[in-house]
């Protein structure tokens, strides 16, 4: 009955915006802009269906404006994006991006016979995605080129969904769309990587051409870094690729004359220049102890480390890193000691692998290792030590570890020293709780762009980098004080 009674709601909601639509020239041609990404600026859906500005905006504002009728809910044809940031670095004004809601989306499902649904992209790197998708689609629509949207290929027992799947003689050549991308964004790209190695090692190979496109919608000043960004992926893999990884920037693709331009195509997968960070991630792997040894883990995180070591050696001066970036950073210190086991009450194994990490970051890093020597022997000659003031010294560095990322123990991050407990011989010790919700169940968070898939992982990855500190002072290259 209930499957009945919203069929025929749906019906009531496409008859509605179908009536609506017969007073706005060229309804259905406006529409279908918004079928690929379910987003589009007023200049791309100009762009799409070439009719003239003075008319199309003035549509466009009556679409968001109208409201299907009280029975079915009052629901929407089009609706304004919210973004909170800029999301389109081009330079200029942010452009307002239209979306989809739930009336058009019913409107294109009847009309088009696909199953398309309203927008759900929120996130600035979300929307800055999907317009550069209608970028790239207007380009290969210049260029002579059919473009299939978001297309889906399964194989064996998994899918991998490919930005744009563009028809060309002898096939069909995949053409993927990126933004920026930085240290805490390799290991993202690495599974993108892995999962189309996947894919042309399937039967689906036949029918794309051996090499994929990436168009980066980067400006010139980022272009450098988002480029040795993914050629350190590449090399973290450890294994070459099955496939040519070629790239442009969006700036110079909009004035290919073609798709095929050998010259204009920069080779990712032609990485000589990093042959040498590739021979150290393989000298510091073959140090580690054989019982924690798994190569293909310990490479991406060594080149993870590398990269952000390499970063910030870049920048000037101090520089707090966003909360993703130190929430990945932390994650690769901690995740050697999965490998080899923590140590901790029962007297298990020294971490070294997780200290090897963490003591080449501080080596790299010589203002915040100072800041933490400083904390942990300030004043050890002068007092006499006891448990209480020896909890207050313990948070004093907790403080100028988190200090150094522009993070603070308290409020939504919530960190607190404990003493030794005897009965369990352990040692002073601190705990970590993520007291804010977690992001996806508060869009007001101050932590809000995680790498981390869940509290828990974060919060004991953090404890276990502090318990680093805290127990092996010396194996990082600090000094220990007398009252740990």
């Amino acid at each position: 009955m209930e499957d009945t009674q919203r069929t025929a709601d749906g019906r009531k909601i496409v008859s509605e915006v179908k009536a609506f639509g017969k007073g706005i020239p060229g309804f259905s041609q406006i529409m279908r802009t918004f079928r690929w990404t379910r987003m589009a600026t007023w200049q791309q859906v100009v762009q799409f269906t070439g009719q003239e500005e003075r008319e199309l905006v003035p549509a466009l504002e009556r679409t968001v404006v109208f409201r299907t009728s009280k029975e079915t809910g009052e629901q929407s044809i089009l609706g304004i994006a919210a973004v909170d940031q800029p999301s389109w670095q081009s330079p200029g004004a942010l452009p307002r991006p239209y979306q989809l809601e739930s009336a058009g989306a019913a409107y294109l499902r009847a009309e088009i016979g696909e199953d398309i649904r309203a927008c759900g992209l929120s996130s600035p790197e979300q929307v800055g995605h999907a317009l550069t998708i209608n970028e790239v689609v207007l380009k290969l629509k210049e260029l002579g080129v059919e473009a299939d949207v978001e297309r889906v290929v399964r194989f064996d027992d998994r899918s991998v969904r490919l930005d744009i799947a563009a028809e060309v003689p002898g096939g069909y050549q995949i053409v993927e769309v990126e933004q920026s991308a930085e240290p805490q964004h390799l290991r993202r790209i690495c599974e993108l990587l892995k999962n189309r190695v996947a894919l042309y090692a399937s039967s689906q190979a036949q029918s794309f051409l051996p090499g994929i496109k990436i168009i980066f919608h980067v400006s010139r000043t980022r272009w450098p870094r988002t480029r040795r960004t993914w050629q350190q992926a590449i090399v973290a893999l450890g294994k070459k690729l099955p496939f040519q990884i070629l790239a442009t920037t969006l700036t110079r693709f909009a004035s290919f004359e073609s798709l095929d331009e050998p010259d204009e195509w920069e080779d990712l997968t032609d990485a000589i220049d990093l042959n040498e960070v590739a021979e150290k991630s393989k000298a510091a792997i073959e140090t580690l102890p054989p019982e924690i040894k798994r190569p293909a883990d310990t490479r991406v995180d060594i080149m993870i480390l590398a990269a952000y070591e390499q970063e910030f050696k870049e920048q000037v001066g101090r520089k707090p890193v966003d909360f993703r970036g130190f929430v990945d950073l932390i994650e690769v210190i901690a995740r050697p000691s999965l490998w080899g086991g923590a140590d901790g009450p029962l007297g298990m194994e020294m971490p070294r692998a997780s200290l090897s990490l963490l003591r080449r970051y501080l080596m790299r890093h010589p203002s915040l290792r100072e800041a933490l020597q400083g904390r942990l022997v300030a004043g050890m000659e002068k007092h006499r030590w006891g448990v209480a003031n020896t909890i207050a010294r313990i948070m004093t560095v907790v403080r100028a570890f988190l200090a150094y990322f522009g993070l603070s123990p308290d409020h939504g991050l919530w960190v607190r020293p404990h003493m030794p407990n005897f009965e369990e011989q352990c040692e002073y010790h601190v705990t970590v709780q993520v007291k804010a919700p977690w992001p996806g169940q508060d869009k007001s968070l101050l932590y809000e762009h995680v790498a981390s898939p869940e509290p828990q992982r974060f919060e004991g990855d953090l404890q276990f980098v502090l318990h680093l500190i805290l127990r092996y002072p010396e194996e990082i290259g600090l000094e220990r004080p007398n009252y740990l």
